[in-house]
This record gives C-alpha cells, sequence and structure tokens, in this order.
C-alpha cells in the first residue's frame, strides 16, 4: 500500500510542473482574439489542479488512519 502511495506522489510531482509549462507556453502564445480558448485551457488547468488536489487530500487522509 506504501508503495501506491508513492507512486501517486510521484505522479503528481511530474504531472503539475507539466500542467503549469503548458498553460505558461500556451498563454504566452496566444493573441487578445484568442481570449475564449485561454478562458477554457486556464478552466482545464483548474480542473486538473482540482484532481490533484482531491488526489492529495486522499492520500494524506489515508496516511493518517
Amino acid at each position: 500500500f506504501l508503495c501506491t502511495r508513492r507512486r501517486h506522489f510521484e505522479q503528481i510531482k511530474t504531472a503539475v510542473p507539466m500542467v503549469l509549462n503548458v498553460l505558461e507556453s500556451a498563454s504566452s502564445e496566444l493573441s487578445e482574439e484568442d481570449d475564449g480558448y485561454l478562458h477554457s485551457l486556464f478552466e482545464r488547468g483548474t480542473a486538473i489542479a482540482s484532481s490533484i488536489q482531491e488526489v492529495c487530500g486522499k492520500l494524506v487522509r489515508d496516511m493518517l488512519h
């Protein structure tokens, strides 16, 4: 079970910088005309962040019990 939790943390440590890099890269390349796309992109990034936060919270709760 400990190995599974460690694997989840490692995946999160890898995923977070990748998501942030994509958001940074995409937002720096878009023009003002792409405002709708940028809004959608950040909504998706926020959804990913919420999912990651839920996974981390579950892992912490599991470790405490």
